[in-house]
């Protein structure tokens, strides 16, 4: 079993430059997709699916442009995993449901492979895979 650290959940619903979801942006999406949810792991799964299916990988679409915090993910409609976490970070959290982040490296050799997993479907990413499996990478 996951235990966060720390044990004080207030910090994984904390505001700041990077989860910056106090932003009318990310308010205003978030009560979009969430406002006719009335529990918490209905809101989290829609506010997940939307990140993933309306939010490009920076890479996937080819985009330059690199973005950080969750608004700047928002306003330009990209980023790479971590912008794209942030961003999914900051929906929740403006929702009140607490969100943190979990990375892992993988190594295979004296070089870390740098490794991300979605915990919630057990589904795992290498930097040589272009795109998750699921809807979006599976459209023509």
């Amino acid at each position: 079993m996951l235990v966060p650290e720390p044990h004080d959940l207030r910090e994984f619903l904390r505001c700041d430059e990077v989860v910056d979801w106090k932003q009318s942006v990310i308010l205003e999406t978030s009560h979009q997709i969430a406002k006719d949810l009335v529990d918490d792991a209905s809101k989290a799964q829609a506010l997940f699916e939307w990140v993933r299916d309306t939010i490009p990988h920076s890479r996937d679409a080819d985009r330059e442009v690199v973005t950080c915090s969750a608004s700047e993910v928002l306003n330009f409609g990209t980023g790479i995993c971590y912008a794209k976490a942030h961003l999914l970070a900051a929906l929740l959290r403006s929702v009140g449901i607490p969100a943190g982040f979990c990375y892992q490296v993988y190594r295979v050799s004296a070089e870390p492979l740098a490794l991300l997993r979605r915990l919630n479907q057990g589904h795992t990413r290498t930097p040589e895979e272009r795109s998750w499996p699921g809807p979006r990478s599976m459209r023509r």
